[in-house]
């Protein structure tokens, strides 16, 4: 199932390595990985069929993504703000996604 995520947020360092925050769902991921088109769209998939769609990224992200491999996914309770998930998840650039 592909859920269009609505709330998500990229952040860098000075480094340039990235997180994702983003909303929690109720099942643990299973061998993450972000795959993204180049331009304004990526898939988090987080496994067992489980997959975000982020969409509208912003230009200046897309160019620090382009340069990782990989992202700290930090996912967090919307109600409470609680983090409940923290993890790696490789980056894919495919120019058409699935």
């Amino acid at each position: 199932m592909i859920k269009v995520e609505s709330y998500f947020e990229f952040l860098a360092n000075d480094d340039n390595e990235l997180i994702l925050l983003c909303e929690s769902d109720n099942e643990s991921p299973h061998q993450p990985v972000i795959i993204y088109d180049g331009e304004q769209t990526a898939l988090l998939q987080r496994g067992n069929n489980n997959t975000k769609k982020l969409v509208n990224i912003d230009k200046n992200v897309s160019d620090i993504i382009k340069q990782n491999s990989s992202l700290l996914v930090v996912e967090i309770n919307k109600g409470t703000e609680d983090i409940t998930y923290t993890y790696p998840a490789a980056i894919k650039i495919l120019k058409r996604l699935p």
